[in-house]
């Protein structure tokens, strides 16, 4: 909604997820820096900013009316919103993919081939969805509507019904319910303890394994874990691509005895100060067949894979490379799979965790080795240090089990498992809020 003046033009401005495109692709909302006070400020003043200009307007601008299709291969998009979680979740999951939806699908659930883009009556439908499946104990749904309020308040206001702006502003009333309910409720959850639950070393049996690493400061921070552990790779993967920034407020030194992680120190000094044998990789996505005919005969036969986030193995490298591979995925899998699934878990449940599993041609679906669950440390950076360290203690238990030659390992339930989407800042914020890391002043 574009601004009058100058004045709400830089209100605007202020809050850095208004969406540049609403409703023709998805908005990124990756590691948002959302640790200010400030930043939940701009949200709330921006969303105050969009009531106050639709509260004020007069508008008589009639519904249009759009045809339905019939064919037998057709479901309306109005069927879809009115069906129960599990029925609508494959809209929330295009939404958060696509940034957008069809006004009709066909029986697969994809587009249909008459389809047109769906109204600005469809998406407040859709809100109202997200609203009434809202449950405290799997916030996804909220996290959707954010991201749909970001894109409808970016939106051309303009010619709207009056039906349509006051369906709007019920939705932006739901919003701000919802999100002040559990910015009011939240509270401290840390750890009372000032450390991480390090494994040591068990290992009876022989157990050689490489280790498959991308350019981002959780690869880098995940290897100086484990080596720190004692847990020393044969042989690793670089994967090419630009090396990895993180915030200037992170301390260079940080210590976790016996853990060390010098952030300064990148994933090739790591390589070298340890006499670890590498190789680059000479692409840096590991399905296509010129890497796995890279990887085919280097190396031991396991790999801990700890590559570019959301890539998922194809059956050609599981099946043609002769490697297995085990992943850490930041989360307690299945109930929390998926993109940023740590802090869902701390606003739902007030914990985190990791887990490791052989990896399959899932997301986060393969047979469960080890796993952690924790509370998070008060006034520790998740992202860049928490997170990362986490799946580091899941990869070394799972390396001692390994090295026990015990491989009781479990199928994962599917009938409990939540795939997760990125977080929305807001949500991210007030997690971030209730382990004391939050800061500055209003």
């Amino acid at each position: 909604m574009k601004p009058h003046n100058k004045k709400d033009a830089n209100l605007a401005q202020q809050y850095a997820y208004i969406h540049p495109a609403p409703f023709q692709k998805a908005m990124r909302y990756d590691y948002a820096d959302c640790s200010s006070r400030l930043f939940f400020k701009s949200w709330s003043d921006f969303r105050d900013l969009v009531r106050k200009r639709l509260s004020a307007k007069q508008l008589c601008f009639d519904q249009k009316e759009f045809p339905s299709l019939v064919d037998k291969d057709c479901i309306d998009i109005e069927i879809l919103l009115s069906r129960d979680l599990s029925g609508f979740w494959p809209l929330l999951k295009k939404f958060e993919i696509f940034g957008r939806l069809f006004s009709h699908y066909d029986s697969n659930l994809q587009r249909h081939r008459n389809a047109t883009l769906a109204t600005m009556d469809h998406y407040i439908q859709f809100g109202c969805a997200l609203v009434s499946h809202h449950k405290g104990d799997n916030l996804q749904p909220v996290s959707t509507l954010l991201k749909l309020m970001d894109a409808i308040c970016a939106s051309e206001l303009e010619q709207i019904s009056e039906s349509q702006r006051d369906g709007i502003l019920s939705l932006l009333a739901e919003e701000r319910r919802i999100v002040h309910g559990l910015d009011e409720s939240e509270s401290e959850i840390f750890s009372s303890k000032s450390l991480f639950d390090f494994p040591q070393k068990n290992i009876s049996h022989p157990l050689e394994w490489a280790i498959i690493l991308s350019p981002t400061v959780r690869s880098q921070v995940i290897l100086q874990t484990l080596l720190s552990l004692g847990f020393k790779p044969a042989y690793a993967v670089l994967l090419p691509g630009d090396p990895p920034s993180c915030p200037g407020a992170l301390q260079e030194h940080i210590n976790f005895p016996p853990v060390k992680i010098i952030l300064s120190e990148n994933i090739l000094e790591t390589l070298c100060a340890h006499n670890i044998s590498y190789s680059y990789a000479p692409c840096a996505d590991v399905n296509q067949l010129e890497f796995i005919e890279f990887l085919r005969g280097k190396g031991p036969d396991i790999y801990l894979y700890s590559g570019l986030p959301g890539c998922i193995l194809r059956h050609e490298i599981l099946t043609k490379s002769g490697k297995r591979f085990l992943h850490a995925h930041g989360g307690e899998a299945p109930r929390y799979s998926g993109s940023t699934a740590f802090y869902y878990s701390i606003l739902e449940s007030g914990l985190m965790g990791a887990t490791t599993f052989w990896m399959d041609e899932g997301l986060d679906t393969g047979e469960i080795v080890a796993q952690v669950v924790q509370k998070p440390l008060y006034g520790i950076d998740i992202d860049y240090i928490q997170d990362p360290i986490t799946r580091a203690i899941s990869f070394a238990m799972a390396l001692n089990l390994l090295g026990q030659n015990k491989s009781n390992f479990s199928k994962q339930n599917h009938e409990q498992r939540v795939t997760y989407h990125v977080i929305h800042p807001i949500l991210k914020h007030i997690a971030l809020k209730r382990i004391g890391l939050v800061h500055g002043w209003i």
